[in-house]
C-alpha cells in the first residue's frame, strides 16, 4: 500500500514539474528561413534577409538577432526586435565584408538571444566572396536579350566617341539597292568561277586526249619505220642471193660450152 502511494505521489510530482516545460515549449522565437546564399565582392556590404517567428509569446516581448560566427575584421550587425503581434516577421541584418576577405564560401548562422525561450530553425546563411559577380538571369530574360541581339534597333553608339553622339546605321533605299546588286554580282562571280573551273577541266581533258593521240601516232610511225628497215634489209639480201645465183648459172653455162 505504501509503495503504491509513493508511486502515485512521484507521478504527480513529475507531472507538476513538466507542465511549465510543456507550456513553455509552445512559446518561443525562431528563424523560419533566410535568403541564403549571397554573393559579394571584398569591400562591399550585403543585407541578410530572414523571417523571425514569434510563436505564441504574448506581446510585447524582445528578442535580439545576431550573426555567429562573425569572421575577423568583418562587421556583423546586431538588432533587437520587439513584437506586439504573433506570427512571422521579415527582418534583416547588415554584413560588411572587408577588402582583405579571402575569396571562398563562408558559413554563418543567425542566432537569437532573449529573456524568453528561443530555438533553432533554418538559420544558416552562406556567403560567397568572389572576385567578380556573375549576373544570374531568368530564362525569359535570356530569351529577351538574345532576341534583342538578333534584331538590332538600328541605332549604334560607338564607344570610341567621347561625346556620345548617336549614329544611325539604318540603311537608305539606295544603300539597300547597292547591297542587293553586290550580292547579285557575287552570285554571278561564283557562277563564272564555276564555269571557268569546268572549262579548265574540259580543256585539260582535251589536251590530255591530244597528247595521248600524238603519242599513239609517234609510236605507230616508229613501228612503221622499224618495219621499213626490215623490208630494206630483206630486199638487199634477196638481191645478193639473186646475183650469186645468176653468177653461178652463168659460170655453169660457160663451163659446159
Amino acid at each position: 500500500m505504501k509503495n503504491r502511494l509513493l508511486i502515485v505521489l512521484t507521478a504527480i510530482l513529475i507531472y507538476s514539474i513538466s507542465i511549465p516545460a510543456i507550456t513553455a515549449a509552445e512559446d518561443y522565437f525562431y528563424i523560419q528561413s533566410t535568403d541564403s546564399p549571397y554573393m559579394v565582392i571584398p569591400g562591399e556590404s550585403l543585407t541578410a534577409n530572414f523571417v523571425l517567428v514569434n510563436q505564441e509569446l504574448k506581446a510585447p516581448k524582445n528578442v535580439t538577432a545576431y550573426i555567429y560566427p562573425c569572421p575577423l575584421n568583418w562587421y556583423c550587425e546586431e538588432k533587437t526586435f520587439s513584437y506586439e503581434k504573433l506570427g512571422e516577421h521579415t527582418e534583416n541584418l547588415t554584413i560588411k565584408v572587408p577588402k582583405t576577405a579571402i575569396q571562398k564560401r563562408y558559413t554563418m548562422y543567425i542566432r537569437l538571444r532573449s529573456d524568453y525561450p528561443t530555438t533553432r530553425g533554418d538559420d544558416r546563411i552562406l556567403i560567397d566572396v568572389v572576385k567578380k559577380k556573375v549576373e544570374a538571369i531568368s530564362y525569359e530574360e535570356y530569351q529577351k536579350k538574345t532576341k534583342d541581339r538578333e534584331e538590332p534597333t538600328g541605332i549604334y553608339i560607338p564607344t570610341s566617341i567621347a561625346s556620345g553622339e548617336v549614329v544611325s546605321t539604318e540603311k537608305t533605299s539606295e544603300e539597300k539597292k547597292d547591297i542587293q546588286e553586290e550580292k547579285e554580282q557575287e552570285k554571278l562571280n561564283e557562277t563564272d568561277k564555276e564555269k571557268k573551273i569546268s572549262a579548265d577541266k574540259e580543256k585539260e581533258k582535251e589536251n590530255k586526249t591530244k597528247t595521248d593521240s600524238k603519242k599513239e601516232v609517234v609510236e605507230n610511225i616508229e613501228k612503221l619505220e622499224s618495219d621499213k628497215g626490215f623490208v630494206e634489209y630483206a630486199t638487199v639480201v634477196l638481191i645478193i642471193l639473186l646475183a650469186v645465183t645468176a653468177i653461178g648459172a652463168l659460170y655453169s653455162y660457160k663451163k659446159k660450152r
